[in-house]
């Protein structure tokens, strides 16, 4: 009768040994699996990242040559670089990309620019000019430092 019972406690002894060994496994997959998508996403935020800064650098470059307004520069950097928290508390340098975008941020964009009329377009586009004008030295200034930042490199 011992020994029965010792049969028994050994064979449920083996059945969680067993199970422990199944579960532990399991873990070890869902581990390597989870590590796989971390990496995944490190890699996709880090393109996305490098992305980014491309498109600051090409903004900056391309309204210092005059190809894109100051207003469209600012809106489009100002969000870029919320998008990848570029600017730190002590960027004052920068702020002047977002405060330039607020200042314009009455005028109608997209769809709604698209119906307006003539006149009206004509109104809003010497009330940008007129804004660009007041900001322009402080947004090259700022688009120049913004060149020679380091962390703009896109080598990362």
């Amino acid at each position: 009768m011992t020994s029965l019972l010792i049969g028994i406690a050994v064979v449920v002894v083996l059945v969680l040994f067993a199970v422990a060994l199944y579960l532990h496994w399991l873990l070890y997959k869902q581990r390597l699996k989870h590590d796989e998508g971390v990496r995944v996403l490190e890699a996709l935020q880090k393109e996305k990242r490098m992305r980014t800064k491309k498109s600051i650098t090409v903004l900056a470059k391309g309204t210092l040559e005059g190809q894109v307004t100051l207003t469209e520069a600012c809106i489009r950097i100002s969000k870029l670089m919320e998008s990848i928290n570029f600017i730190e508390d002590n960027d004052e340098d920068y702020k002047v990309f977002s405060q330039l975008a607020q200042a314009t941020s009455h005028i109608p964009i997209l769809d709604e620019w698209q119906k307006l009329t003539k006149k009206e377009k004509q109104v809003y586009e010497k009330q940008r000019e007129k804004i660009e004008e007041k900001y322009q030295d402080f947004v090259e200034n700022a688009m120049h430092r913004l060149l020679k930042d380091e962390r703009l490199n896109v080598e990362e």
